[in-house]
């Protein structure tokens, strides 16, 4: 798997993550979804980057201790 893109390392924090575990897991949003939402939430400007969702989501599995496959199969 590659790296987490740094830019995205860098910006998660607790808060931030279960904001991205409450998108992904409870809602249900596409990791392109879960781009677009926290680039509005936070005022990236990544947009809607499947691969960028994907990153926000590995990031937020580990700041939460929680396997990423929760995450990655829906």
């Amino acid at each position: 798997m590659p790296p987490i893109d740094d830019e995205v390392a860098n910006l998660m924090s607790p808060e931030r993550a279960e904001f991205v575990r409450k998108l992904r897991i409870d809602e249900g949003y596409t990791f392109r979804a879960v781009a677009a939402a926290c680039a509005e939430e936070w005022g990236a400007t990544w947009g809607s980057n499947q691969l960028i969702g994907e990153d926000l989501c590995r990031a937020a599995a580990e700041t939460l201790g929680i396997p990423f496959e929760k995450f990655w199969r829906m």
